[in-house]
């Protein structure tokens, strides 16, 4: 009996211990059940939110992309306001898209703007190299030796052996065929 009457006094005494930590800690306790439920939820609205984002600028791509051929003027516009985007791949499609469309065109004007936003914007180092590597071929009839030395002189670029045949070819054009040779002992 002595032992039931003191199980019931300590059952008491852990029931009012429990009762005075959640009163002194209710606020504590509501903030972190609102964290633990509501966090989650509001993270994942987020992510949906984001690729649905993601999904309409790939879509508006896409529709760049198929009226290319059909609305030049409504791609262009639709291209111009993607790479403006936060999505840094559409951005760099985009980008690339309209820098294909203005060489085509043989707009030199708005290619070089296209390439200088390039230049900027694209953080890959694989397509900084593609671009870099792009404007080497674009500037190819107009620039001299310095340039294309300049160009070509990259350790680290992915596209190094395309840079030293286009070296190459600048020599034959020029004539210089010594340092054509030179390059082409070079490349192997």
């Amino acid at each position: 009996m002595e032992k039931d009457l003191e199980i019931i006094i300590e059952d008491g005494l852990l029931k009012d211990k429990y009762r005075n930590l959640i009163k002194k800690n209710k606020k504590i306790i509501i903030v972190i059940s609102f964290l633990l439920i509501f966090v989650p939820i509001i993270f994942q609205i987020y992510l949906f939110i984001e690729k649905n984002k993601n999904e309409k600028l790939f879509l508006n791509y896409l529709k760049a992309e198929f009226f290319m051929e059909k609305n030049e003027k409504l791609s262009v516009e639709l291209l111009n306001d993607l790479k403006n985007q936060n999505n840094d791949t559409i951005k760099m499609l985009s980008s690339m898209m309209l820098h294909d469309y203005y060489l085509k065109k043989n707009d030199n004007k708005n290619l070089l703007l296209t390439y200088e936003e390039l230049k900027k914007n694209i953080k890959f180092p694989l397509y900084k190299d593609l671009v870099f590597t792009k404007n080497i071929i674009l500037n190819f009839d107009t620039a001299d030796e310095e340039q294309i030395l300049k160009y070509t002189d990259l350790k680290n670029n992915y596209f190094q052996l395309i840079n030293k045949k286009i070296l190459y070819d600048f020599y034959i054009k020029e004539k210089q065929v010594k340092k054509a040779d030179e390059v082409l002992k070079n490349l192997k």
